[in-house]
């Protein structure tokens, strides 16, 4: 199991701008802090590979990330919420900030958790990716739709 630890404030996923010519691209604050991600993973991967030797990157993995959002004092003290994106969007930029690193492509994700905390003053995120056997769930599990059993 790698894990890599991530501290300051999360940022979750921004949505892809057009400009008025009709180009598209990526907010700087998003792939700054894929930057960041990809940084940590390095550096948490090289450790990993110093006592467990070489990290196969064609296998399927969990992604486990729990994001601590930022809340300052007064915000607490006042009973006001910490503006947190979605939980999805944190996952997002996780895993495509892994791509090339830990795996070649996100597609190899088979399960992914992520958890958003509680608020606090001490923000981050903790990823932590393992691999796993690619979950196999018999065929007759499901029941049709309109089919009565």
């Amino acid at each position: 199991m790698i894990r890599i630890e991530i501290p300051g404030k999360p940022v979750p996923k921004a949505r892809a701008r057009v400009t008025r010519s009709g180009h598209t691209y990526t907010p700087k604050t998003t792939l700054d802090y894929e930057r960041v991600i990809a940084m940590g993973a390095r550096v948490a991967l090289a450790k990993w590979q110093q006592s467990h030797g070489t990290w196969d990157m064609s296998g399927t993995y969990m992604l486990t990330v729990t994001v601590v959002p930022y809340q300052s004092y007064a915000q607490r003290k006042r009973g006001r919420d910490a503006r947190v994106g979605d939980w999805d969007n944190y996952g997002k930029i996780v895993s495509d900030a892994l791509n090339g690193i830990v795996w070649h492509d996100d597609r190899q994700v088979a399960v992914g958790v992520v958890q958003v905390a509680v608020p606090t003053t001490r923000p981050g995120i903790v990823v932590t990716v393992s691999p796993v056997e690619r979950p196999c769930i018999d065929s007759g599990w499901f029941v049709e739709v309109g089919k009565r059993s």
